[in-house]
Protein backbone atom coordinates (compact mmCIF):
# COMPACT_ATOMS: atom_id res chain seq x y z
CA UNK A 1 0.00 0.00 0.00
CA UNK A 2 1.09 3.43 -0.74
CA UNK A 3 1.44 5.89 2.05
CA UNK A 4 -0.42 8.62 0.85
CA UNK A 5 0.01 11.87 3.06
CA UNK A 6 -3.35 13.60 4.54
CA UNK A 7 -4.22 16.23 2.12
CA UNK A 8 -3.89 13.33 -0.78
CA UNK A 9 -6.32 11.34 1.30
CA UNK A 10 -8.25 14.44 1.97
CA UNK A 11 -8.59 15.18 -1.76
CA UNK A 12 -9.39 11.95 -2.77
CA UNK A 13 -12.48 11.71 -0.25
CA UNK A 14 -13.52 15.23 -1.16
CA UNK A 15 -13.51 14.21 -5.17
CA UNK A 16 -15.93 11.07 -4.15
CA UNK A 17 -18.20 13.05 -2.71
CA UNK A 18 -18.27 15.30 -5.44
CA UNK A 19 -18.44 12.50 -7.99
CA UNK A 20 -21.49 11.91 -5.93
CA UNK A 21 -23.23 15.38 -5.37
CA UNK A 22 -22.61 15.28 -9.56
CA UNK A 23 -23.83 11.87 -10.09
CA UNK A 24 -27.43 12.93 -8.24
CA UNK A 25 -27.38 16.17 -10.84
CA UNK A 26 -27.30 14.39 -13.58
CA UNK A 27 -29.81 11.67 -12.33
CA UNK A 28 -32.14 14.74 -11.95
CA UNK A 29 -31.51 15.82 -15.58
CA UNK A 30 -32.70 12.48 -17.25
CA UNK A 31 -36.43 14.13 -18.63
CA UNK A 32 -34.17 16.78 -20.39
CA UNK A 33 -31.05 15.19 -21.72
CA UNK A 34 -32.05 11.26 -21.65
CA UNK A 35 -29.67 9.22 -22.72
CA UNK A 36 -26.47 11.00 -22.10
CA UNK A 37 -27.71 11.52 -18.37
CA UNK A 38 -27.44 7.71 -17.90
CA UNK A 39 -23.89 7.97 -19.52
CA UNK A 40 -22.43 11.08 -17.46
CA UNK A 41 -24.16 9.99 -14.51
CA UNK A 42 -22.22 6.72 -14.40
CA UNK A 43 -18.98 8.79 -15.69
CA UNK A 44 -19.33 10.10 -12.43
CA UNK A 45 -20.19 6.96 -10.38
CA UNK A 46 -16.78 5.22 -12.18
CA UNK A 47 -14.90 8.41 -11.05
CA UNK A 48 -15.83 9.17 -7.35
CA UNK A 49 -15.43 4.92 -7.44
CA UNK A 50 -11.95 5.45 -8.77
CA UNK A 51 -11.31 7.86 -6.13
CA UNK A 52 -12.07 5.73 -3.06
CA UNK A 53 -9.83 2.93 -4.75
CA UNK A 54 -6.97 5.03 -4.60
CA UNK A 55 -8.04 6.56 -1.12
CA UNK A 56 -8.25 2.87 0.02
CA UNK A 57 -5.05 1.34 -1.52
CA UNK A 58 -6.69 -0.75 -4.20
CA UNK A 59 -4.62 -3.05 -6.15
CA UNK A 60 -3.16 -0.93 -9.39
CA UNK A 61 -5.65 -3.38 -11.71
CA UNK A 62 -8.70 -2.30 -10.40
CA UNK A 63 -7.28 0.77 -10.97
CA UNK A 64 -6.72 0.81 -14.35
CA UNK A 65 -9.71 -1.66 -15.40
CA UNK A 66 -11.65 1.92 -13.56
CA UNK A 67 -9.89 4.06 -15.92
CA UNK A 68 -10.44 2.27 -18.80
CA UNK A 69 -13.73 2.26 -18.09
CA UNK A 70 -14.15 5.62 -17.38
CA UNK A 71 -12.22 6.41 -20.77
CA UNK A 72 -14.74 4.25 -22.62
CA UNK A 73 -17.72 6.33 -21.08
CA UNK A 74 -16.59 9.86 -21.28
CA UNK A 75 -16.14 8.76 -25.24
CA UNK A 76 -19.25 7.42 -25.37
CA UNK A 77 -20.75 11.00 -23.97
CA UNK A 78 -18.34 12.76 -27.33
CA UNK A 79 -20.01 10.29 -29.61
CA UNK A 80 -23.43 11.16 -28.29
CA UNK A 81 -23.32 14.60 -28.10
CA UNK A 82 -21.84 14.96 -31.95
CA UNK A 83 -25.09 12.91 -32.92
CA UNK A 84 -27.18 15.27 -31.41
CA UNK A 85 -24.91 18.62 -32.84
CA UNK A 86 -25.30 16.55 -36.12
CA UNK A 87 -29.14 16.17 -35.88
Amino acid sequence: MIDLGPMTQQFLLGGAVISAIMTLVWLARLRGKGRRAWVMAGSFLVLGGLCLLAWSGSSPGWIIAGGVLLAALLALDILMRAAEAAK
